[in-house]
């Protein structure tokens, strides 16, 4: 239960991360003070962390992914 609860957590911090890295990376940009955290790659960074998430999840409910399990079978 507890990975679930993890999973689930880390789903919803990548996501809250996401949306307000996108938030900032949107903002007007003030020439005088530079970028220091560049927001746009955060964004993609959480995005891809919510990908690993949901992955998580699909394996943790019993469905298996990997390369073995691939559609067209493993390259």
């Amino acid at each position: 239960m507890l990975d679930w609860l993890i999973t689930g957590f880390a789903f919803l911090a990548c996501i809250g991360l996401a949306v307000f890295a996108n938030h900032k990376s949107g903002q007007a940009w003030d020439d005088p003070r530079p970028r220091i955290i560049p927001w746009r790659f955060v964004m993609i960074a959480a995005a891809f962390g919510a990908i690993l998430a949901i992955v998580h999840a699909m394996n943790l409910a019993g469905l298996e992914t990997g390369p073995d399990k691939a559609l067209l079978g493993r390259f």
